[in-house]
């Protein structure tokens, strides 16, 4: 989670590393441990990388990007069902939030009817296909890992 984004290209990576800010689930000196709506009303980007379990599905709907910024982006890279997109398409259409970043949905692919594809606003939405494993380093990692695994009789 970047707290400050004014850090972000004018200096080097420890400093940004030193003001950001993250959800940590164990004490860690580096980074500032702050309760969901702290993080969420002092963040420029918000971005979510966390698998989906009991206590993230639907941890940000309407009220939670209520609380951020109007010029605050949301990424979401983590799991669809993290973020209520319903909630998400009408924040980033009305203004709630500056915008959004999104390569993970409920249903993939998403359908026709999909919130995200019927927005006032599709400028302020970026989508793409969850594909980071896709890069050709790790497919090549893919098939030597299928192919020692069929050598082993799997």
């Amino acid at each position: 989670f970047i707290k400050d984004v004014q850090t972000i290209g004018t200096r080097k990576y420890q400093t940004l590393a030193r003001r950001s800010c993250c959800l940590v689930s164990r004490v860690d000196e580096r980074y500032n441990k702050l309760e969901l709506n702290d993080l969420l009303s002092t963040s420029d980007i918000l971005s979510i990388h966390c698998p989906l379990n009991e206590r993230t599905l639907n941890l940000i709907g309407a009220r939670e990007l209520a609380m951020m910024k109007p010029h605050a982006y949301l990424i979401n890279m983590g799991r669809g069902a993290i973020v209520i997109e319903e909630d998400l398409a009408k924040a980033v259409d009305e203004g709630v939030i500056a915008g959004a970043g999104i390569d993970v949905f409920v249903r993939e692919p998403i359908p026709e009817d999909h919130p995200y594809l019927k927005m006032k606003h599709p400028e302020r939405m970026r989508l793409a296909p969850h594909v980071a494993w896709a890069a050709t380093e790790a497919r090549e990692r893919l098939v030597d890992i299928m192919a020692e695994n069929i050598s082993m009789g799997w």
